[in-house]
């Protein structure tokens, strides 16, 4: 009888044990029962409830810690696209106020020399006419390029912030 009920009750209480302590947040606890009915068969199911949430857990860690890998070369690439645009416009706005200042200069000579020369002040103004309709299609090709830089940049940009919701 005492024997029995021993028998019963110790991996019976050993496995209530071990639960509770599971359920406490413990995972390194150990359950030692070696009976070979329905005590022992809730023993083995408890350590392999224990090691399947250990690897869940593990595994949950291992994608944690490379969603926040790709989330920092996400902004790293973001950093890295604005600072292009930051100097595609800087080096933009260079340009046309140096075009704009020759353009200046070029139509300042144009003028003294109409005043001074007749025909050949004339023909001068004409070239520099001309030289600056050339320069305005330059603007506006270099306008085009810049704009197309920084739409490449913003679709970078666009996909690296995608790359970044879909983790």
């Amino acid at each position: 009888g005492v024997f029995t009920a021993r028998a019963i009750t110790r991996p019976l209480r050993a496995a209530t044990d071990f639960a509770q302590e599971v359920a406490g947040g413990n995972l390194d606890g150990t359950l030692d029962v070696r009976s070979r009915d329905e005590v022992g068969t809730l023993a083995g199911a408890l350590k392999t409830m224990v090691d399947n949430l250990k690897a869940k857990i593990h595994e949950s860690d291992l994608k944690s810690r490379e969603a926040s890998m790709q989330a920092q070369k996400a902004q790293e690439a973001m950093q890295q696209a604005d600072m292009a645009q930051q100097q595609a416009n800087d080096a933009a706005a260079v340009s046309k106020s140096e075009v704009a200042r020759e353009m200046l200069r070029a139509r300042e000579a144009a003028k003294a020399a109409a005043s001074a020369g007749g025909v050949a002040g004339n023909t001068l103004s004409r070239i520099v006419g001309d030289i600056s309709f050339t320069e305005q299609q330059k603007l506006a090709v270099e306008d085009m390029n810049r704009d197309n830089v920084i739409s490449t940049q913003q679709q970078q940009k666009h996909n690296a912030i995608q790359a970044t919701t879909m983790m």
